[in-house]
């Protein structure tokens, strides 16, 4: 996934990735204490559709 892609990147480039933080998954911003979730805004929601329409 995502996560070893960044981890392979770093890592070609001479760093260590000791830990990820996803902050974000395309325009939804993760602000949330783990475990918690909430619905999608309306503008959230017709972005995500515009983003994926056609996939």
């Amino acid at each position: 996934g995502l996560n070893r892609q960044i981890r392979r990147m770093c890592a070609y480039l001479g760093y260590e990735v000791k830990t990820l933080k996803r902050v974000r998954v395309m325009n939804i911003h993760l602000d949330m204490p783990p475990g918690k979730w909430r619905n999608l805004s309306e503008q959230e929601l017709a972005e995500l559709m515009r983003l994926t329409a056609g996939s």
